[in-house]
C-alpha cells in the first residue's frame, strides 16, 4: 500500500476512458529526480496505458511496463535518457516521441539482439521525426507490424549503421532515414515493400545499396 502511494507521488497523470470503455492512465510528467525509472504497470489500480507529451527530462534508464500501448507526441523529447526498455503492448510511438535525443544508445525489447536496438513488434504506427536526431543509435530492428515507417523517422541518426525491415512493411516515406551518415547495410526481410521514396536514404553516403523486393518502386516525393 505504501509503495503503491509513493509511486502516484512521482507522476503528473490523469484518468480517462479507454477504447475498451475502461478506465486507464495517461502520465503527463514524471515528477521523480531517479535517473533510472520503472514506470508502473498501475497507478490507483488502473492500467498505465499512454505516455503524454513531454513526460521525461533528466533521465538514464525507462523501464516501460507491459501495459502501455502508446507513446505520446515527444514523450521523450530531447531528454537526457540513455537506455529504453519497451514490452510488446506498445502500438504506437507518436511524432517526434523522441527526437533530438541525444543520448539515446539503446532500445531494448524482449526480443533484441545483442548490439542492435529493436522496436515491439506489437507496433502498428511510428510518428513523423519519432527519432530524428538520435545521434548515438547504432542499429534497429523495426517492427513486424509497421506498415509504414513515417517520413523523417529516423533522420540524421548519424551513428545508425544497420536497419531491419520486415516484409509486413509496404512503405518507407521521404527523407525516413535521410542524413544518417553511418548507415551501411539495410536488410529487407520477404517482398512486402512496395514504395520507398527518392529521399527515403538521402545523405547516406556509405550505403552502396538498398536492396529492393521485385515490384517494389521509388517514388517522387512520397
Amino acid at each position: 500500500e505504501e509503495e503503491r502511494k509513493s509511486q502516484e507521488e512521482f507522476y503528473d497523470y490523469l484518468i480517462y476512458m479507454d477504447e475498451q470503455g475502461e478506465e486507464a492512465v495517461c502520465i503527463r510528467k514524471y515528477l521523480g529526480n531517479e535517473l533510472e525509472v520503472r514506470v508502473p504497470e498501475e497507478l490507483e489500480e488502473k492500467p498505465v496505458r499512454k505516455l503524454g507529451e513531454e513526460v521525461f527530462e533528466a533521465v538514464y534508464e525507462v523501464i516501460l511496463p507491459d501495459s502501455l500501448y502508446e507513446i505520446g507526441r515527444e514523450a521523450f523529447f530531447g531528454s537526457t535518457v540513455k537506455k529504453v526498455h519497451m514490452g510488446e503492448g506498445i502500438k504506437k510511438i507518436g511524432q517526434s516521441a523522441f527526437k533530438d535525443c541525444y543520448l539515446l544508445e539503446e532500445v531494448r525489447t524482449p526480443h533484441s539482439q545483442e548490439g542492435l536496438s529493436s522496436l515491439p513488434h506489437s507496433i502498428e504506427e511510428i510518428g513523423a521525426e519519432a527519432f530524428r536526431d538520435c545521434w548515438s543509435l547504432r542499429g534497429m530492428e523495426m517492427p513486424k507490424n509497421v506498415l509504414r515507417i513515417s517520413s523523417y523517422a529516423f533522420s540524421k541518426c548519424v551513428q545508425l549503421e544497420k536497419v531491419v525491415i520486415h516484409e509486413q512493411t509496404e512503405e518507407v516515406e521521404y527523407a525516413a532515414f535521410s542524413g544518417c551518415l553511418n548507415l551501411k547495410e539495410v536488410e529487407i526481410k520477404g517482398e512486402g515493400l512496395k514504395r520507398v521514396g527518392t529521399t527515403s536514404f538521402e545523405d547516406c553516403p556509405l550505403l552502396k545499396t538498398v536492396p529492393l523486393p521485385p515490384g517494389a518502386v521509388l517514388e517522387e516525393g512520397f
